[in-house]
């Protein structure tokens, strides 16, 4: 319905798209056909709107909100810096993230197309990558890491560098449709009598983003109690006395296995 005419029609009711201004792949400005469609969790866009055939679906996952409000923490405040890294094309990842954070409070416009990094499949995740950082050597698996407080979030740890990998706290994989399927035959309905579309709320749990936010929370508070204890063991507070105060970081592993089990 939406690749066809801009607009879908759920259990009677029609939907139709607003223009919104996203960047294509160059960083130019570009006007694409969206509809919103929080109460199913899904996002409806156009990768180039002159082009039906790329259109595209995002469900977002229930508890983003949440999440994204973690995040920002506050109005011009950041808790963590936001990183995205996937296989996915760049055209498409740069419009999901848009469709994610439509006001650029997470990733600024202006950083977006440097912080969303696109890496083949076929290729291992690295944090220099992601970070553009100088590639080292032949990676190593004793090898420190470049970023020892980064968390990664991520479904599969697999896909990371070896030596990168105990920096993952693994995610639940997010199955939308087979998670509908299953919550809708347990109600004792028929699957085949409902569109694609079904109320997030009749399905969808937030509880494993509120997970995530758990340990990110745990994790940032562990470490900023660490570095505050280092610092008054200091004489006057002087951090400048220290040396090198990433010594005096928490082992993230470490932290990752006492907050996530």
């Amino acid at each position: 319905q939406f690749t066809d005419g801009n607009a879908v029609t759920i259990a009677g009711q029609p939907y139709f798209a607003n223009l919104e201004i996203g960047l294509d792949e160059d960083g130019v400005e570009i006007r694409r056909p969206v509809i919103r469609l929080p109460e199913f969790g899904i996002v409806l866009s156009r990768i180039n709107p002159a082009r039906p055939d790329t259109s595209m679906i995002l469900r977002v996952r229930s508890g983003w909100e949440d999440f994204f409000s973690y995040l920002r923490a506050g109005e011009g405040k950041l808790r963590f810096d936001v990183y995205v890294a996937t296989a996915a094309e760049r055209g498409y990842a740069l419009e999901a993230w848009r469709l994610l954070d439509p006001s650029s409070q997470l990733i600024p416009q202006d950083k977006v197309r440097r912080r969303v990094v696109c890496i083949p499949g076929s290729k291992q995740k690295r944090l220099e990558k992601v970070f553009n950082l100088q590639p080292s050597e032949a990676p190593v698996s004793f090898a420190p890491s470049p970023m020892p407080t980064s968390i990664i979030l991520d479904d599969r740890v697999e896909v990371w560098e070896q030596s990168q990998r105990n920096q993952v706290f693994q995610v639940s994989p997010y199955f939308p449709l087979k998670e509908m399927a299953a919550a809708i035959l347990n109600a004792g309905f028929d699957v085949r009598g409902f569109p694609d579309a079904v109320p997030a709320g009749l399905w969808a749990s937030g509880a494993e983003l509120a997970r995530c936010q758990g340990l990110l929370a745990s994790v940032r508070s562990n470490i900023f109690y660490t570095l505050d204890q280092k610092q008054k063991g200091n004489p006057g507070d002087r951090m400048a006395e220290v040396i090198d105060w990433g010594l005096a970081l928490p082992k993230l592993p470490t932290v990752l296995q006492q907050v996530g089990g």
